[in-house]
This record gives C-alpha cells, sequence and structure tokens, in this order.
C-alpha cells in the first residue's frame, strides 16, 4: 500500500501539470562540445615543486624566490603572459620566458621590507597566486598545474640565551624513552604570541660532520611551538584562552616531522620496501592526523588544552616551566604500522644558566619478597623530605591528591623520609630512597607521598601507588609455575629438532604469564639475570586463552621456531599470581644439520698411524662454513679440518689415542704451535695445508702432547675415481715414534673432554624437594628523568 500510496501522488501531479499549463514537446538532450585546445598551444604550467608554499624569510636574507615553469611545446622563443593575484601589491613577478627549444625555465618574485622601501612587515603573511589563462600557452584540457600560490612571512630569528652569559645558551636534551642525552642550541621567532623554535644539534660524528637532535648521522633539527601570550578561543573568538597550563607554565606544541630514522620492516617487506619513515609530533597534532578536525578537539590547540580533553585521555599538551626547562609528550609513528608512547614528559630539554628547582616526587613498586613490598621514591634534586601514608585499599588519582593537606599538617598520620636518607645521584641530579613497607596482612593499599623544602610548610608535589602486598606468613601465595623442554613432537610434519622444539609452561592460579626464547649465551652475559628476564620477556606476554591452557591440568604447549642448528637456547617464563613473581628456565640445544657425503676414499697415515683405511669417507658439514669431517677416523674420532680456496686449516683435535708417558696425542695446525722464529728457522714448518690439482687433500699438522711434539707431518686423503673397487678392510698400526722432539704451543680446545667410551650408568643418590627461588631484586634503583608535575 505505501508504493501504491506514493505512485498514486506522483499521477495527480503530473495530471494537475497537463490541466494548468501547455506540455512541452519532448526532445532529445543534445551534446555540446567544449571549447577546443587550441592547436599550437605551448602547453604551459607549473610542476609540483617546494617553493609553492610557505616562505619565512629572516630580514637579512635575499628576498626572492625562484620557480619552475615548463611546456611541451618547445617552439620558439616566448614570453608567457600570466595574471598576478598580490592583493597588497608586495611582489614583483619576473617574465616567464622560455628559449627556441627549452622544455623547463624559472623565474623570480621579489619583493622588499618597508626597511628595504617595501610595503612588507615583519610578522605578517603576504600571499600571492599566479595564473596563466592564455589557452594560446596553457592547454584548457592538459593536466598540468596553470596556477601556482606561495607565501612569505619576514621574522627575526633570536637566539635562545643563557641568561648568566648572554650567549645562546647550550640545552641538553634529555631522551628518556631512547635513554640518550644530546646537546643543542635553539633559535626562534615571534609572531602574534606564538614563538616558533628550532633546536639544532652542536654535536658532531667521528668525521666532524653535525649529527641531528636524535643522535643520528643526519643533520635533523626539532620544531616546537611555544605559547607566550594569551589567545581568542577557538569556539568562541569573544574569549580569552590562557597559555598557561594548571601549573602556571607556558604550553608548547610539537608538529609532525621526520624522526630521522628508518624503521626496517624485514618480516613482511622484501629488502627494497623495507624503510618506514617514523615521525615524532605531540598527541595533539596525532589526533588531527588520524581524522579529527581542530573543530572537533574544540576549535584550536589552547582550547583542548585549557580543557584538558582529547579522544584519549591522559596525554596532556608539553610546557615550558619558566626556567629554561622544556617537557614534551611526545608520540612516535609509523605511517602504516603503527606507534609507540612513551610515558608523558620522558622528553625534556634543559637549557644552561637558569636557577632551576625541581620538587618532583615519583613512586614505583615491584613485587613482595619475603613479607616486604618495595616502593621506590625518586625526588626532584631540591627536595628536603617526604612524607608518606599508607591506606588499605585502592585510591584514584583524585583521592590520593586530596590527602596532601592532611599528610602536610599530620593528621594522616604520615611517616617521613628524612633529608639523610634521600641519596642525591650525581649523574642525573636526582635523589632515590626505597621504602619496604611490611603491612601485617596481604592484600592492596595505596602508598601516597608528598615532597618538601626545608620549611615543610606546604607540599610540593604529590605522587602515589597502588601495591599487592604478600605478608611473610601468608604461605599460600606462592607462585607455582613450571616450564619444560622436548622433542618437535611427529604431528608438526613442517618442523623439525633443527630449527625448532617444543616447551610447556605448567601453572596454578597465575594471572599473567610472559615467555620469551634466547640464545643461551646471551641471556647468560647477564649480570643480573632477574632483571635481564623481566626485560627479554616484557613485551610477551601469553594471552588470555594461552594462560588458561597454562593453569588447566596439562599446561600450555608451543613450538620455538626459526631456530639456528647446534645452538642452545634457553626459554625463560616469567610469571605472577598478582601477589608474588617468579622465574623458571629450561634449557634446549638444537640437533645439527645432517652431515653431507662428499666422497669415498683413502686415508694414509704416516704419522702416529701407518697403513691406510680405503674405507674412509669425506663429508662437509653444513651447520659451519667450510667445514668437513672425516669420521670415524684414527682412534675412532671425527677429523675436522676447514677449506676455503684449496687451502686448509686444522683447528686442534685429540687424535684419540694416548702416548704410553705423554697422555693425549693431538694434531695441531703448525701455523697454530711454530712462533714465527721457529718458522723462520725451519720454513717448512709454516707450509699450509692443501688441496692439489688432481684433488689429493695434504694434510700438514704437528703431532703433539702435553710436554712437546714429535715433528711435524704430512698426510694423504685420495677420493676414489668413480668407478672404483668396493673397498677392503682398513690395516694400519701405531709407529715407535720415540722421544719427543721439539717444542711449541699446544693449545687444547675449550670442548675437550676425555670421555669413557660406551660409558654406562652408575647409581646417584638424590633427593626431591620444592625450593622457592628468591624472587628479589637486587637493584631498586629506577632512574628517572627530571620532571615537573
Amino acid at each position: 500500500m505505501k508504493k501504491i500510496f506514493k505512485y498514486s501522488l506522483v499521477l495527480m501531479a503530473f495530471a494537475a501539470a497537463v490541466i494548468g499549463c501547455q506540455v512541452p514537446e519532448m526532445t532529445e538532450p543534445q551534446y555540446v562540445p567544449g571549447e577546443a585546445d587550441n592547436a599550437f598551444c605551448y602547453g604551459v604550467s607549473f610542476p609540483k615543486q617546494d617553493a609553492a608554499g610557505s616562505h619565512t624569510f629572516d630580514p637579512e636574507a635575499t628576498k626572492v624566490i625562484t620557480l619552475t615553469a615548463k611546456r611541451t611545446n618547445t617552439f620558439g622563443d616566448i614570453t608567457v603572459p600570466v595574471e598576478v593575484v598580490d592583493t597588497a601589491g608586495v611582489f614583483t613577478v619576473a617574465p616567464i620566458v622560455f628559449a627556441d627549444g627549452q622544455e623547463e625555465t624559472t623565474f623570480d618574485i621579489t619583493f622588499a621590507t618597508v626597511d628595504e622601501g617595501g610595503k612588507v612587515k615583519n610578522g605578517v603573511t603576504y600571499a600571492a597566486t599566479i595564473n596563466i589563462n592564455d589557452t594560446e600557452y596553457a592547454s584548457i584540457y592538459g593536466s598540468g598545474a596553470k596556477s601556482i600560490a606561495f607565501n612569505v612571512m619576514v621574522v627575526t630569528w633570536q637566539d635562545f640565551l643563557d641568561p648568566a652569559t648572554k650567549e645562546p645558551a647550550i640545552i641538553t636534551l634529555y631522551e628518556g624513552w631512547w635513554n640518550e642525552v644530546h646537546q643543542a642550541t635553539m633559535k626562534f621567532y615571534e609572531v602574534d604570541g606564538i614563538r616558533t623554535c628550532f633546536l639544532t644539534s652542536i654535536e658532531k660524528d667521528d668525521d666532524g660532520n653535525p649529527t641531528g637532535i636524535w643522535g643520528d648521522d643526519q643533520n635533523i633539527g626539532m620544531l616546537l611551538r611555544w605559547y607566550v601570550a594569551d589567545r581568542p578561543s577557538g569556539r568562541d573568538p569573544s574569549k580569552t584562552l590562557s597559555h598557561k597550563n594548571n601549573l602556571g607554565f607556558d604550553f608548547v606544541e610539537v608538529p609532525k616531522q621526520y624522526f630521522g630514522f628508518d624503521y626496517a620492516d624485514w618480516a613482511s617487506k622484501p629488502e627494497a620496501e623495507a624503510a618506514n619513515p617514523i615521525y615524532v609530533y605531540d598527541y595533539h597534532h596525532y589526533w588531527i592526523e588520524r581524522g579529527y578536525s581542530v573543530e572537533d578537539l574544540g576549535g584550536s590547540w589552547l582550547d583542548e588544552a585549557n580543557d584538558e580533553g582529547s579522544p584519549d585521555e591522559g596525554y596532556p599538551m608539553g610546557y615550558y616551566d619558566g626556567k629554561g626547562g622544556f617537557y614534551l609528550n611526545l608520540r612516535y609513528y609509523i605511517p602504516g604500522l603503527g606507534g609507540f608512547s612513551p610515558d608523558p614528559y620522558e622528553f625534556v630539554a634543559i637549557a644552561s644558566g637558569f636557577v632551576r628547582t625541581d620538587f618532583s616526587i615519583a613512586l614505583d613498586t615491584d613485587f613482595s619478597s619475603e613479607g616486604k613490598t618495595p616502593v621506590f621514591v625518586t625526588a626532584g634534586a631540591d627536595v628536603a623530605t617526604v612524607k608518606y601514608a599508607v591506606y588499605p585499599g585502592e585510591l584514584t588519582s583524585t583521592q590520593a591528591a586530596n590527602k596532601e593537606p592532611g599528610i602536610t599538617d599530620g593528621t594522616e598520620n604520615p611517616s617521613v623520609i628524612p633529608a639523610a636518607d634521600l641519596i642525591l645521584d650525581d649523574e642525573d641530579n636526582m635523589k632515590y630512597a626505597t621504602l619496604l613497607l611490611e603491612p601485617e596482612t596481604s592484600g592492596i593499599y595505596t602508598v601516597v607521598a608528598v615532597s618538601y623544602d626545608e620549611q615543610a610548610k606546604e607540599g610540593k608535589d604529590v605522587d602515589y601507588v597502588v601495591i599487592n602486598h604478600v605478608a611473610a606468613a601468608d604461605t599460600l601465595k606462592r607462585v607455582v609455575v613450571q616450564v619444560g623442554v622436548e622433542d618437535v613432537p611427529a604431528r608438526y610434519t613442517e618442523f623439525d629438532n633443527i630449527s625448532a622444539f617444543g616447551y610447556y609452561v605448567l601453572g596454578q592460579k597465575l594471572t599473567e604469564v610472559h615467555a620469551a626464547v634466547v640464545e643461551t649465551a646471551k641471556y647468560e652475559k647477564a649480570v643480573d639475570t632477574y632483571n635481564a628476564a623481566v626485560k627479554e620477556t616484557a613485551s610477551l606476554a601469553l594471552s588470555a586463552s594461552a594462560l588458561a591452557q597454562v593453569n588447566a591440568t596439562g599446561g600450555y604447549f608451543t613450538l620455538a621456531t626459526g631456530l639456528a642448528p647446534l645452538t642452545s637456547y634457553t626459554v625463560i617464563v616469567w610469571a605472577t599470581n598478582g601477589y608474588l613473581d617468579k622465574i623458571v628456565t629450561a634449557e634446549r640445544t638444537t640437533d645439527g644439520l645432517p652431515l653431507e657425503l662428499v666422497c669415498n676414499g683413502t686415508y694414509t697415515y704416516a704419522a702416529w698411524w701407518e697403513g691406510a683405511d680405503d674405507k674412509q669417507k669425506l663429508y662437509s658439514d653444513p651447520n659451519y662454513e667450510n667445514t668437513y669431517v672425516l669420521p670415524n677416523w684414527g682412534g675412532g674420532v671425527s677429523f675436522i679440518f676447514e677449506e676455503k680456496d684449496k687451502e686448509i686449516y686444522i683447528p686442534t683435535f685429540y687424535i684419540g689415542s694416548d702416548h704410553s708417558s705423554y697422555g693425549p696425542v693431538y694434531y695441531v695446525d703448525p701455523l697454530d704451535y711454530y712462533s714465527a722464529a721457529q718458522i723462520e728457522a725451519d720454513p717448512t714448518r709454516g707450509e699450509v695445508s692443501y688441496i692439489d690439482d688432481e684433488g689429493v687433500y695434504h694434510f700438514h699438522f704437528v703431532l703433539a702432547v702435553s710436554a712437546g711434539s714429535f715433528g711435524h707431518f704430512w698426510e694423504t686423503y685420495t677420493p676414489d675415481a668413480p668407478d672404483a673397487p668396493e673397498a677392503g678392510a682398513p690395516a694400519f698400526k701405531i709407529q715407535s715414534l720415540g722421544q719427543i722432539v721439539e717444542s711449541g704451543k699446544l693449545n687444547i680446545p675449550n670442548n675437550y673432554v676425555e670421555v669413557e667410551r660406551d660409558a654406562k650408568s652408575v647409581k646417584v643418590a638424590a633427593t626431591v624437594s620444592y625450593e622457592r627461588k628468591d624472587n628479589s631484586v637486587k637493584d631498586f634503583r629506577v632512574v628517572a628523568l627530571p620532571s615537573v608535575k
């Protein structure tokens, strides 16, 4: 009924039109051709260029902008007629002239300041547009731009000065996220209460070239905008917005700019396309790039900053503290890949020559150990004392801040950290203390701390931290977690034990588990293995579903893949039940790639043994570069050597046989055994093992024991011909070599272990118990940058 009713109304309206007026005769729509392009058009246009846009000039600089024009028809000498839209009448545009055959040309736009007899004033933006309207010169339908716009502003750059020396201040940059310190100077110009600032590094690389703000090898600086005066509201221009934050400090913004580094996403892109530029800016500019307009954010930066609002909470605008300190809240972003954010004010710039005070305070915590929960206090250099109070339960930030008056006047029964217990670190000029709190019962508590000057009449700064305490008597909250390694199960047909292994994690009532697989050699180098384990696993938390498996019967199982052969790996698991934490590890060495047969042949002994073994096989070892193996050689060992470009090197090895008086016998490469003087005295000692043109291997070695050597010898290995007969049984015997004839240097390999072949098992007494690993952190100090809240 709805469709019928609507259609009926249309018919009624059409009938009324027929009755009320004459219906015009219906005609087919006619095609009207557009204006034809000039057959002899020169096709002049403006290519895309950096000179089109905004220009900032120093008053002393030459006032000229050079633009580029091009044409498609290069016949003849021409001067292009243009329309210049210059409402202020400040620009002089030179003719656009092409010589015969010339495809591209440049032309200048000049202007003069008031001091130079022109109209341009400092701090005022002047804009102009150049249009090519004549169709003889610009194609109607061509793709090239037929107009170009630009603007200029003349400003006076000033140095940010050291108030003590009146010279450019040395600005020290503390990059908290990157844990680096650099130095720079800063220039700025001011227009309408906004200082546009540019930081330039004063450091140089090893070749004497200037480096960048971020410590890279490119001369990349940093752009800031610093508000020094109130401005009209973007929402309501009749209202004035403060340029200062709630602490009374000037707002500072960071527009989007290149960071100076690229991120290489090797995993998902080919090498040629793997570089991704990293950009840095503050959150206000970041949200604009994400699609929020300035109006969405309140009309202007200051509207947003004054309201302390943004699409996400907790990202305040940067500021200048009035005493030479710039505190920036940055976002690093890689288009198409994502970004990362340090804590607010991780990037701090401190200028020289200012008298500064720092009453900041910051608290941090860690897991309980032996009935004590640590609270780490980091305070500014000017903090004289700290008072704190502990509250049951979890307070909000507002509730914690509201405790400050009571802590100051004593009604909240605070405890005091005296000046003597706040230890100043000369390197970062911060004070540190560690509280080991011992509440009688387990539970959640909030610690609120306030910093004071020497008079302690009012709190200077407040911070709080929530702790999850485990009392000494509460043994039920121990962390139960295990990790183990095993072969790759047969069901994983695409993996093997050479490049992978399996591992499992078992636990009970765990709230968070992190797991990492690292090379054992790297992990064992760490002086503090607890903190090394926390660092390695920090970003590798198991998912909620995997955590559920950990806590379930049977545990969680996965594979470590993409591993190198014959390499030891350690699985590190950090786990917590919300009260305590624990680290457990398991070690596994991957299998090696199988040896690859090169040929069969005959090894002819001429030193310790005499005779020939015509059943000797030669293999290459794909686990090591240029490495070959003669297995079951001599005394049943493997003769391993390296060959490159037909030259052979023999790493020292035990031949599998002992001398009756001198013990184990070794083959040693002569260049490892003899000194330069010994080789000079007898050059035959320095001859290198090699493969001759017939393919025969010639091994030159020293037959050595710990007391010296029996001399240097040559032995050969001859590969079989393709149609060689079946080999017979090997026949060789130990020669009688007599006494030691010379000495040198015998470097027994570190991995040499004398092992009983075909060893039998033995009984070993053992007891089984559960002993919890000590969780205590050895170094409680937390390094922090200077900050003002």
